[in-house]
């Protein structure tokens, strides 16, 4: 018995061959596709993270100027009474003087 004993043996043998190298081709591509996606996944992922750590950042920034602020008032307030105070002193001592 032959291997190959009609064209339409060799015919099948070539067709199985090539079948299964696009079995496996085919394999090897999806393999590829899904550590790609696998991949954007991850670069999207920590982008996302990166994008959520400067939001809280900014927030961050954004309550210390406000608390900031609010104490920059108190102080400015502060300020403008020992300003006035002083003034009144200086009136006070230059009528005292003529």
């Amino acid at each position: 018995m032959h291997l190959f004993a009609t064209s339409k043996d060799i015919l099948f043998i070539v067709l199985a061959a090539s079948s299964a190298f696009l079995t496996f081709f085919f394999c090897w591509m999806l393999f590829y596709l899904i550590m790609s996606f696998h991949q954007v996944y991850k670069m999207t992922k920590d982008a996302r993270q990166i994008v959520d750590d400067a939001g809280k950042t900014v927030r961050l920034f954004k309550e210390k100027v406000e608390n900031s602020a609010s104490y920059l008032l108190l102080i400015g307030e502060g300020m403008k009474k020992i300003i006035e105070f002083m003034k009144e002193r200086e009136e006070k001592k230059e009528s005292k003087n003529s």
